[in-house]
């Protein structure tokens, strides 16, 4: 399976618009790894690719020096083990 996500400005523009008309902006966005997505693909939904859909990759979207982020704590790396995010120790 290869995800896609919007390779210009105005694909990012024209996705949110088409959220915003189908769902009235109401209904959330979700990703995961319970479809058969590898683990990694689906982490990268859930930050670099959704900081790019939402035009916020220069300031979210990855773990680098002057990016906002929340930070968890979990008991395994969830690239080794996607499951490993249902048991959030912080």
């Amino acid at each position: 399976m290869r995800l896609h996500r919007p390779t210009t400005s105005a694909e990012a523009q024209s996705w949110r618009r088409q959220y915003r008309e189908r769902a009235g902006g109401a209904a959330p966005f979700a990703s995961g790894a319970d479809a058969g997505i590898p683990g990694t693909a689906a982490g990268q939904a859930a930050t670099v690719s959704a900081a790019e859909l939402l035009l916020l990759h220069d300031k979210t979207g990855q773990i680098s020096p002057g990016y906002e982020a929340d930070m968890i704590l979990l008991p395994a790396n969830p690239l080794d083990d996607i499951m490993a995010l249902q048991d959030v120790l912080l």
